[in-house]
């Protein structure tokens, strides 16, 4: 059996077909190479709890064992892998402090099984999570917390991702869900040749491990770094309408699915970092989608996690969407409202500007789908806040002869009293609503998307009648 691992291992370099356990290994070697100590301990640590990993060999007829990783070379750092007593309370509480006391080694703890750092909660609240808020304590103890819905059963699924995200907070920890063993590599890598110490969650793989579409070559490990996000490479942007972030096994099952459908308008993009949640790599992701298509079509979807019902991880993202996709749809937006300003401040009569603004308004609903929810948002959120985002704080009100012509039909009597951020809200909002409630319509009236765009080519010419007669005395 030793031979075939051996063997197996040898023909991967042929190959240059690494899979995860091989990458694993050799980002110990690279590091212990380099000077830095790495130390490994859990319940299963030699052999892997999946037994995929087989840092060390026992001699035949003895009770030795051969530990390859402390055979590299004469100048090499120390190398330590320990099977742990079955206490994680007590061995993850000694791995903290190991960590704390050796900064520059590469100090894991695993699990083996997620579900048994349950046992280990208190380290993980008092110390892993809190230390460094408490008492300024940086500590980069890593955590290998096997995790995924593969058949095991009752406490050996689930390493409760949602805990860890309720304990992030102020960048204490971070996060990780790598789908790559190069993505492990770099990140075992940054751990410790990094600027910083910081606790680090692995959440990692079971079927993974040996899956066929897991495998990363030598010239991914030479060179590159850890990406907290992988963009679809594989989907053609000018096609794609929906982005689903993703991560976890549950990317190569919608890959698998995607593939036998033929679907192309779908891009699959994995978050290999959830905490510190990479805003610049999302935001840079979404760009591509929607540089490309002008956001026609597009909308960001679900993440979707192998936890099934991982609420806490979508409340987290959710919490923080509108915030980070803001910018790229405001981006949009503000090469849009020139557009209405200059209807506003045309010398057509007010009723005219009226129809012109609900016109534009609404073919620009027709070709930017996400445009009303992210307007209706603003709106909701604070009015003026969104005022100020369309026509600048500097400039407002630009729309100076709209304002001027309010006025005037105000004291004149044709219409009622009425505040321009009134008007303009009312007009904004109705012309919205249909685009909001396309899912409804839809639906209901069972209309096809061509339809649907037919419908609100009639509503131009309703619209601006009835926002007319509301404020007509």
């Amino acid at each position: 059996k030793v031979n075939r691992i051996i063997s197996d291992r040898q023909q991967m370099i042929r190959d240059n077909r690494l899979d995860w356990a091989m990458c694993e290994l050799l980002a110990y070697a690279s590091l212990l190479e380099e000077g830095y100590p790495v130390r490994l301990s859990g319940q299963d640590s030699e052999r892997g709890t999946f037994a995929h990993r087989h840092a060390a060999f026992t001699l035949e007829d003895t009770d030795g064992k051969y530990i390859p990783l402390q055979h590299i070379s004469g100048e090499q750092a120390p190398f330590r892998v320990y099977n742990s007593l079955l206490s994680e309370y007590a061995v993850l509480g000694f791995e903290y402090g190991y960590a704390l006391a050796q900064p520059d080694a590469l100090t894991i703890w695993e699990a083996q099984f997620g579900d048994f750092a349950n046992v280990a909660q208190v380290v993980i609240d008092q110390y892993v999570s809190s230390a460094a808020e408490k008492w300024g304590l940086m500590n980069g103890l890593t955590l290998f917390l096997p995790h995924g819905y593969e058949g095991q059963g009752p406490e050996h699924s689930s390493a409760r991702m949602e805990r860890f995200l309720t304990l992030a907070a102020r960048n204490n920890i971070q996060v990780t869900v790598p789908t790559t063993p190069a993505s492990l590599f770099h990140l075992l890598r940054r751990q410790v040749r990094g600027p910083f110490r910081m606790p680090l969650v692995v959440f990692t793989p079971k079927s993974l491990l040996r899956h066929p579409l897991v495998l990363s070559t030598l010239d991914e490990l030479a060179s590159g770094t850890f990406r907290e996000v992988i963009d679809d490479q594989l989907a053609d942007p000018a096609a794609v309408k929906r982005v689903v972030f993703t991560n976890g096994r549950l990317y190569y099952d919608l890959l698998k699915r995607r593939n036998e459908e033929e679907v192309n308008c779908v891009a699959l993009v994995r978050l290999e970092q959830i905490y510190p949640l990479p805003e610049e790599q999302i935001l840079e992701a979404a760009r591509k989608v929607f540089t490309t298509k002008g956001m026609a079509g597009a909308r960001m979807q679900d993440i979707a996690d192998e936890a099934g019902i991982n609420k806490a991880l979508l409340h987290y993202y959710f919490r923080d969407k509108e915030r980070l996709f803001e910018v790229v749809f405001l981006e949009e937006a503000q090469k849009f409202f020139p557009k209405i300003n200059a209807i506003f401040n045309s010398d057509s009569p007010l009723f005219e500007k009226i129809e012109n603004f609900v016109t534009e308004y609404v073919d620009e609903m027709v070709e930017n789908p996400y445009m009303p929810w992210f307007v209706i948002n603003e709106i909701n959120r604070d009015p003026d806040q969104f005022m100020y985002k369309i026509w600048g704080k500097e400039n407002l009100p630009k729309p100076a002869k709209l304002l001027e012509q309010i006025e005037q039909e105000v004291k004149e009597g044709r219409i009622k009293k009425v505040s321009p951020r009134h008007l303009l809200m009312n007009m904004i909002s109705m012309t919205i609503f249909p685009f909001v409630s396309k899912p409804m319509f839809v639906r209901n009236l069972r209309l096809s998307d061509k339809q649907f765009s037919e419908l609100m080519e009639e509503r131009k010419k309703e619209i601006p009648k009835f926002i007319i007669d509301s404020i007509r005395k």
